[in-house]
């Protein structure tokens, strides 16, 4: 596990790569994936995600996307609601992959630099966000409400006089589990070559972050 105290050029570096999770989650293309229906459309977000885990760690990497992915949510009127929410998924998923590539592998402290540790903390990182991503879309489904927080309030309190089918939530959300299941193999793929693109590229050069 990585200890960094957070200097001035940490703070700067977890500042740039929140830009940069702000602006590759405004980056998508579209995949048509039911008949009839609008495409689904895939983001570029979870690869910079996970890259940011491994390239500052998990705490710096976390912030990193929890912050610049709860900037996009804040300045989109469709998501806003859900900001927090963004926030603490999207820094537990860069925290998950940073914690595993940066640790301890047979005694000594990794970098993100042991290609095993990085798959396994992509996998894992991405398959905790594709299953938070699933409840709450079945939550919102299921209620009827916009935002994670007021949906779970709704089931918590037992108030689904409003509520639509099980079958109908259901449907949605295994709709939603399939696009979503594309942005994670595709974030893991990218992201896990990525890093090995640029570690190499630092190590030429002499860089440390």
């Amino acid at each position: 596990m990585e200890k960094k105290k957070f200097s001035v050029k940490t703070v700067a570096l977890t500042g740039v790569m929140a830009a940069l999770v702000f602006v590759s989650l405004n980056v998508s293309f579209p995949i048509p994936l039911v008949p009839g229906t609008a495409p689904t459309r895939i983001h570029i977000g979870n690869a910079v995600i996970l890259l940011a885990g491994f390239l500052l760690g998990g705490k710096r990497g976390g912030l990193a996307a929890g912050i610049g992915a709860f900037f996009f949510d804040a300045v989109n009127p469709a998501y806003v609601q859900d900001a927090l929410h963004t926030f603490v998924a999207r820094f537990l998923m860069a925290f998950i992959c940073g914690a595993i590539a940066h640790a301890k592998y047979k005694g000594d402290s990794r970098n993100a630099d042991n290609l095993g540790l990085n798959i396994i903390g992509a996998v894992t990182a991405s398959l905790f966000y594709v299953v938070q991503y699933l409840i709450s879309k079945f939550l919102q489904v299921l209620t009827a409400q916009q935002g994670f927080w007021q949906s779970a309030s709704y089931v918590l309190s037992g108030r689904l006089t409003n509520a639509t089918g099980l079958s109908t939530a259901l449907a949605a959300t295994g709709t939603a589990a399939i696009a979503s299941s594309i942005n994670a193999v595709f974030g893991i793929a990218a992201s896990v070559a990525l890093c090995v693109v640029i570690k190499k590229a630092m190590i030429k050069a002499n860089v440390t972050l």
